[in-house]
């Protein structure tokens, strides 16, 4: 079952790399002077340092967001967002498509 849950984060990092290809191209082309960037924290739990490593990593591979520190302390990504309008929307498909499968690997409940 397990190998599902890593196929399952294999099909959706894909997914989010070609939306957010898209809809940074779009942001660039159409609207780069209103644009609005700047950092935010979000927050994460229930995961392994690894997978922590490897969840910041498909943040910064996907255009339009970047990881800039992790806090395992703290337990929280401090993310570059290129539309700042659109960081809600981020942040959930963050946790829905990079997050939850490895908390479902882990065991843990949604």
């Amino acid at each position: 079952m397990k190998a599902v849950y890593i196929f399952l984060l294999v099909i959706n990092f894909f997914k989010s790399a070609l939306l957010s290809g898209w809809q940074t191209a779009r942001i660039i082309l159409m609207k780069p002077d209103k644009a609005r960037s700047g950092l935010l924290k979000m927050a994460y739990a229930d995961l392994t340092p690894i997978q922590v490593s490897l969840v910041g990593a498909m943040i910064t591979l996907a255009p339009g967001t970047t990881t800039v520190e992790i806090d395992q302390k703290q337990q929280t990504f401090t993310l570059h967002l290129l539309d700042l309008d659109s960081s809600s929307e981020t942040l959930l498909a963050i946790e829905k498509d990079f997050i939850a499968p490895f908390k479902l690997y882990n065991g843990k409940h949604l």
